[in-house]
């Protein structure tokens, strides 16, 4: 799969900022469209290393009927909690997030005025450290997700990401970003699970509104 990220983060002032990320995904290399995605949040820094946000995104998984794509509609408010330690040699950082996910039904090939609720969690660790002072960062962690509704059948796991990615800063406010992800998703209507090798390219940027 290949995955092409957008990102800003605008921060007002010391404790509050917007973050926004648009997603463009494929599957089989660049043959078939996999998925497209706004997303945004308001953030508050408690301090240095606690910080809470909540937003909104919009989703479309595209799904294939007689080769012919359909995309439906999945509307995801969501929050989260993280909290970064620095260290001397690496940061270490943690994330939990929670999504209420809206996804609109296909029936026969076609979009339906129906959607099915279905509540995730999600968890991620992550180690980061410089591999060039102030030009190159790296980090490695990884995610996994659950939907706490379904535990007493085969929903429960979502997906696992394990990644590594590498940084390069490419000014105080740009940073480009690779990242390898390998991807394990439960596919509940095919019954499988999907195992995915992930190439991620993101542009990463920063902007203060606020005066110094």
């Amino acid at each position: 799969m290949l995955w092409f990220n957008y990102n800003n983060n605008i921060s007002f002032n010391n404790k509050w900022s917007l973050a926004n990320d648009v997603q463009l995904r494929t599957r089989n290399w660049a043959e078939r469209w996999s998925q497209f995605a706004v997303r945004t949040g308001v953030a508050y820094k408690l301090n240095n290393k606690l910080s809470v946000t909540t937003g909104i995104a919009w989703f479309s998984t595209v799904r294939y009927f007689n080769g012919s794509p359909v995309l439906p509609n999945e509307w995801r408010p969501w929050q989260e909690i993280a909290y970064k330690i620095p260290g001397k040699k690496f940061d270490f950082s943690q994330r939990i997030r929670t999504e209420q996910r809206f996804l609109q039904r296909i029936v026969s090939g076609k979009k339906i005025d129906d959607y099915v609720y279905r509540f995730r969690l999600r968890y991620r660790f992550e180690f980061s450290f410089p591999l060039k002072k102030e030009k190159i960062n790296a980090s490695i962690g990884n995610e996994v997700m659950i939907n706490p509704g379904h535990f007493s059948d085969s929903l429960l796991f979502d997906q696992n990401r394990t990644f590594f990615l590498t940084d390069f800063i490419l000014s105080k406010s740009t940073t480009f970003q690779f990242q390898f992800v390998k991807l394990f998703q439960w596919q509940a209507a095919d019954r499988i699970l999907d195992d995915q090798n992930v190439f991620r390219f993101s542009i990463h940027q920063r902007f203060a509104l606020q005066h110094k």
